[in-house]
């Protein structure tokens, strides 16, 4: 048995976890109300003892899924929260942390994905085990599988994405391992740019072409047109004599306050329609604008010699890049060997 200290010198005490369990086992499976009681009470009694330093510890915890969400955010990307239970929650009374976090997530508008009404249900259906050993909490491979499908298909649904993609965005997973080849560089936008293995050229629409200096470096800006409802286009065409299987696209950006701005990035292949790579948005309603310097990497099913990179600039957005060496601050596009 565990003692407890409770309000000066009365004492009270709880079953160890070993035999915390077994209550539960026998209890949940045969009980009686009262069993039932005896086991709600013990955990009510631990609760108040710790009352303090859980809702210090939670409210911190709060805090800081506020601070990922807007983080992630800033990087133009959507924070979705995916709860994962432990065996000995599918298998017994313990919702109630759950259904305090997804009220709390709710009203923080973060996304959310709860696999405890899910994984509880199937195991009445099925009777399988989705967990390494009772009283785990690490998944075996059926258990991975089964979280792996619910969490794309909550993600699926959440995006409501329906088509099938000609490419895998992989998010920067990839390493430079391989090889690669710079094969665009804003450095030559002025001239085209013709190499032993590729060559490419660039055209705009609507585009204001600005420069600036910052700190000894010269700054070349480009926005779409003041005063014109069209959106601003850059399209960059890339010939290589190499087919391309695998390519990264850095591109700088800077987005308006309050939704007032956003680029769109797209690529196509050969000749073939427009895919749409991500977009950049100030999605967190800011009053102030951002500046981001984001990397997409590429897959593609099928290798191709003609890339085209395509950017839509609306409202208050704005493309820019650098002269310095050796500075990142330049759009480019990389190709993996």
């Amino acid at each position: 048995m565990v003692h407890f200290k409770l309000f000066g010198e009365k004492f009270f005490s709880a079953p160890s976890t070993t035999q915390h369990e077994k209550q539960y086992e026998q209890y949940l499976a045969k009980g009686t109300p009262e069993q039932l009681a005896t086991i709600h009470d013990q955990d009510k009694r631990i609760d108040e003892y710790y009352y303090k330093d859980i809702q210090t510890y939670w409210n911190n915890y709060i805090k800081a899924l506020g601070t990922f969400k807007s983080l992630v955010e800033k990087n133009n990307s959507r924070f979705i929260y995916i709860m994962i239970p432990d065996e000995k929650q599918i298998k017994t009374y313990r919702n109630g942390y759950n259904y305090a976090l997804n009220t709390h997530l709710d009203e923080m508008n973060i996304n959310h994905i709860d696999l405890l009404p899910e994984l509880r249900q199937l195991t009445k259906i099925s009777g399988h085990t989705y967990y390494n050993s009772p009283h785990d909490f690490h998944l075996n491979k059926e258990g991975y599988t089964l979280v792996a499908k619910n969490v794309f298909d909550n993600i699926k649904e959440s995006l409501n994405s329906t088509q099938e993609q000609r490419h895998e965005n992989n998010r920067g997973f990839h390493t430079y391992r391989d090889g690669t080849t710079t094969i665009l560089s804003s450095d030559d936008f002025s001239k085209e740019k013709t190499t032993n293995d590729n060559a490419h050229n660039t055209t705009t629409n609507n585009i204001a072409i600005t420069s600036t200096t910052i700190s000894g470096g010269n700054y070349t800006l480009l926005s779409k047109k003041t005063g014109n409802e069209e959106i601003g286009t850059l399209s960059i065409a890339i010939d290589s004599k190499k087919s391309i299987r695998r390519f990264t696209v850095i591109t700088p950006v800077r987005i308006g306050a309050n939704r007032t701005g956003s680029v769109n990035v797209y690529y196509s292949c050969d000749g073939g329609p427009p895919t749409e790579i991500t977009r950049y948005v100030n999605t967190a309603n800011e009053d102030q604008a951002f500046e981001t310097i984001p990397f997409e990497e590429i897959s593609l099913h099928e290798p191709c010699n003609k890339l085209n990179i395509i950017y839509h600039l609306y409202g208050n957005s704005t493309l820019f890049f650098n002269d310095v060496k050796n500075d990142d601050r330049k759009i480019k596009v990389i190709k993996y060997h």
